[in-house]
């Protein structure tokens, strides 16, 4: 069921419904904690992948540090996966306000600590985690985030330390 939204330029970027109307239920939870967040992208057809891919997936110091996947195997085809961005000034009272994706170094920062806290709470994980790139094939991107559709299965993921991958993995061994 996608629908589409504005993102966080007021362009319309489609979306799954569920995962957008949890995405808000989160907004709203880290705007009362003080912290601004927006949906940057989220849904890709094929062909908004291949552009994507085209674009991006061999940009010398973009593709060392982002994994562009070819098209037919992103998880951004399902309209689960939530690229955000968050509103901050690098605690710089002088410095504008802007939205900032959410870097590797970033993320490590006190004030985004928040975010990965309440993730669980909505049914989100970090779809790449940093260190465990071995099980997911995609380096850390703390921008990523995939909605599960369950707060108990994402705290157990978030808990555990683990990628989806091993999540899953666990419960196809457990079913047999």
């Amino acid at each position: 069921d996608i629908i589409y939204v504005a993102d966080c330029y007021g362009e319309p970027t489609p979306v799954e419904k569920a995962a957008y109307l949890a995405f808000t239920e989160l907004q709203a939870d880290l705007h009362a904690q003080g912290i601004e967040i927006a949906l940057f992208s989220a849904y890709r057809t094929e062909a908004d992948q291949q552009w994507v891919y085209d674009n991006y997936g061999h940009k010398e110091g973009w593709s060392e540090t982002n994994k562009v996947l070819e098209p037919g195997l992103s998880e951004h085809h399902t309209g689960l996966m939530i690229e955000f961005v968050v509103w901050y000034n690098g605690g710089d009272e002088k410095a504008d306000w802007e939205w900032y994706t959410v870097t590797a170094e970033r993320a490590k920062d006190s004030y985004y600590q928040p975010i990965w806290r309440t993730l669980a709470k909505y049914g989100f994980i970090q779809r790449y985690p940093e260190g465990l790139e071995k099980f997911t094939g995609i380096p850390y991107e703390p921008y990523e985030l995939r909605f599960v559709g369950s707060s108990e299965v994402a705290k157990e993921i978030t808990d555990a330390g683990i990628s989806l991958e091993t999540y899953l993995d666990s419960k196809e061994v457990s079913s047999k």
